[in-house]
């Protein structure tokens, strides 16, 4: 929290200009004109008055400029100019003209303000912030205050405080403070001066610089490395993130028009490439075609300074390590429309790499929100399967390391084909007749769990085959640790719930007679 002990210096109270109310001060407010008429006071009946000025306003309005002996200039300037909207630069004006005429003055600028700022949870803290009309934008005078001070973080607090006061004073033309400004020279030998490079907070360095470079009218020699150059003296006073420029920006809103931030792409950047970096980053409900469509339209419109080469996108690109630590020559690339799991499986094969050495997969799924991994083991043979009206159910896939027919099964389990009567074991017979699929057993696991435990006791692994019904398993575990029923509907419950275990009954059989016995 920020205390503040509130001293307003009004230089209408120290002076004979024009004085007005702050309703009069927004009313009056209109641009001027450079209709200028002069007039200095040779009234000898009025010896106090040692300069006068009519300035004529947007041919509606007249403003007197009247200084007396003892008269601070520029508090009666400003006094007499600001309620008319009469802007820093035309009230510099004029007291440069006083000042040629030798009229005496104390004061470069007028300050309109003062203020003691003491910090509630900090009582040693206490300095005096103050605000001149010396054409300084305000949220600038407080920025250069907490960092003079180095309560930089108290920063946002001082503004919503200050800033509305100091703009019923001055003009504001913005809301962000400039964290760094220089004028920039040419290369040449002569130094051209080429303007006043500025770098707002919230804003990269490198944008503030490119869009700077890109307006220079004159030759500066190679304008990318111009830019590098001038980035490096930025980078050394303020934090810069990166060292590409953003070339092409556009907003984008939900359907109740909330703001969802902006596509940016990068100075060489592929237009898909960022794209979908928004798609996946946002993780908005968007028609990806649509705006992947209107995005290669406007942005390669831009020209050189952006890539449309493909639409469809790089998620990931990497070189990878082999066990000694070199790279291996071919990088790693993985498309949007690519099962990472399955692009892994296929360039371990290429480059002769052990499939999973060292943990690629896992590298790659946790590298970042762009990569988007259904699962972590590859398929190396899918199937579309079709109904027997032809209706198209899902596709089959048999993955890495798995045995064939598991896979089968909880495909069957997760569509559920098994309630529908299909025939699981002549699907699997077919699977397994396919050259590159290798079955080693047709009697299919159900469900597996490496270490098991019901109740409070480990059981260690456990095996429960198609032919068995999950519940009678379940029963004679429980019969044989001596385990209650709810710990028994407890575990049928959990392995139930998962998609890819068909379970038909919740009871158990605990006796059966058949009819040869």
């Amino acid at each position: 929290m920020i205390k503040l002990l509130l001293l307003i210096i009004l230089p209408s109270l120290l002076s004979g200009g024009i004085v007005v109310t702050a309703q009069q001060h927004q009313q009056q407010q209109q641009p001027i004109t450079d209709n200028i008429n002069d007039s200095i006071n040779d009234n000898n009946n009025d010896n106090s008055i040692i300069y006068q000025k009519t300035i004529n306003i947007d041919n509606q309005w007249q403003a007197n400029v009247v200084i007396h002996e003892n008269e601070e200039p520029v508090d009666v300037i400003y006094n007499s100019l600001r309620p008319y909207g009469v802007d820093f630069v035309a009230r510099r004006q004029v007291f440069e003209e006083v000042k040629s005429l030798n009229i005496p003055y104390m004061k470069e600028y007028a300050q309109l303000f003062s203020q003691q700022i003491v910090l509630d949870d900090d009582d040693s803290f206490s300095a005096m912030f103050t605000c001149h009309d010396n054409g300084s934008e305000p949220i600038d005078t407080i920025y250069n205050f907490a960092k003079q001070h180095s309560i930089e973080s108290y920063f946002p607090q001082l503004t919503d405080t200050l800033l509305p006061q100091l703009c019923d004073l001055v003009h504001c033309s913005r809301n962000r403070p400039r964290i760094w400004s220089n004028e920039i020279l040419s290369d040449e030998n002569d130094g051209q001066p080429l303007g006043m490079l500025e770098v707002l907070q919230g804003d990269e360095p490198i944008d503030a610089v490119d869009a700077f470079v890109q307006n220079i009218a004159v030759d500066v020699g190679d304008r990318e490395v111009f830019r590098q150059n001038i980035l490096q003296v930025i980078c050394k006073s303020i934090e810069c993130t990166r060292s590409t420029p953003v070339v092409f920006r556009k907003l984008i809103k939900d359907e109740t028009g909330k703001d969802n931030g902006s596509i940016e792409i990068y100075e060489g950047e592929e237009v898909i490439d960022a794209v979908v970096r928004f798609i996946r980053k946002s993780k908005m409900s968007l028609d990806e075609i649509s705006l992947k469509n209107y995005m290669l339209q406007e942005a390669c419109k831009t020209g050189y300074r952006v890539k449309c080469t493909r639409n469809v996108a790089v998620v990931y690109s990497q070189a990878v390590k082999d066990e000694n630590g070199s790279p291996i020559q071919n990088k790693l690339t993985i498309f949007e429309n690519e099962e990472p799991a399955d692009k892994v499986y296929h360039w371990c094969q290429e480059n002769d790499v052990v499939y999973g050495f060292p943990g690629i997969i896992e590298s790659v799924c946790e590298s970042s929100d762009l990569v988007v991994c259904n699962r972590r083991k590859a398929a190396y043979f899918s199937i579309p399967i079709r109904g027997p009206e032809g209706e198209f159910v899902n596709t089959l896939e048999l993955k890495v390391g798995n045995e064939p027919v598991d896979d089968i099964h909880s495909f069957f389990a997760s569509n559920k084909l098994f309630k529908k009567g299909w025939d699981f074991q002549g699907l699997a017979s077919q699977i397994c007749a396919k050259p590159n699929v290798d079955c080693r057993r047709l009697r299919a696991v159900k469900h597996f769990d490496s270490n098991f435990t019901m109740g409070d006791v480990n059981m260690g692994q456990l095996v429960i085959w198609q032919d068995e019904e999950v519940v009678d398993v379940l029963y004679n575990l429980r019969q044989s640790y001596n385990l209650t029923l709810d710990d028994q509907i407890k575990s049928h419950n959990e392995i139930c719930a998962k998609e890819d275990v068909n379970c038909d009954r919740t009871r158990a059989v605990i006796y059966q007679k058949t009819g040869s016995e």
